[in-house]
């Protein structure tokens, strides 16, 4: 199995699916086009990813540190998916029949990114953060486009552990404070 990005998709905007056809729009998406290609004609199943978080990885750390900065009015819809629902889609596709297929993930809750920032900032007690010109931005959150998992979680037979950023963020933030209590527990033990 080859993970992949939502990046083949370039500037698509929209709903994407198994059935939109890949349109890279700079040099890494060709080249990761490329390499799916190259993967899948080995016999590979391809999966591609958008933005992959989990417990210290993800939009909630970049909030955290206040690196974060909201690309324009925040309005783009983005979609994402937590490392350990990723993770059941690649044993899903190991354990399947399903070589030289192309499979797109996500959750089930491709939101605009500023509902998403908004809700982790009133979690985490923090100011909404500045915005940066959308040109400013790395590319890949100046899109707006909905991954549209359906038919490969379906397929595939799996069935999200985190269908939403809320569900997902909450268990991130629930994990990591679980670790900061039991650092703080173990260093008061010594």
């Amino acid at each position: 199995v080859y993970v992949s990005s939502t990046g083949v998709y370039g500037d698509t905007r929209g709903r994407i699916d198994n059935r939109t056809p890949a349109a890279p729009s700079d040099d890494t998406g060709r080249r990761r086009l490329a390499a799916e290609d190259s993967r899948r004609s080995a016999g590979a199943t391809v999966v591609r990813a958008p933005g992959i978080y989990g417990p210290g990885r993800g939009l909630h750390r970049s909030l955290q540190t206040g690196a974060y900065r909201l690309p324009g009015d925040g309005s783009g819809i983005i979609s994402r998916i937590h490392v350990d629902d990723l993770a059941s889609v690649l044993l899903a596709a190991l354990d399947a029949d399903v070589a030289g297929r192309t499979y797109v993930v996500g959750d089930l809750c491709a939101v605009p990114q500023r509902e998403v920032v908004e809700w982790l900032c009133e979690r985490l007690g923090r100011e909404l953060p500045p915005s940066m010109p959308l040109e400013h931005a790395p590319r890949t959150l100046r899109g707006s486009r909905a991954v549209d998992p359906s038919d490969s979680l379906s397929e595939l037979g799996v069935t999200l552990r985190y269908p939403s950023y809320r569900e997902g963020f909450a268990a991130c933030l629930d994990a990591e404070e679980s670790s900061v209590n039991s650092s703080a527990n173990q260093y008061r033990e010594r």
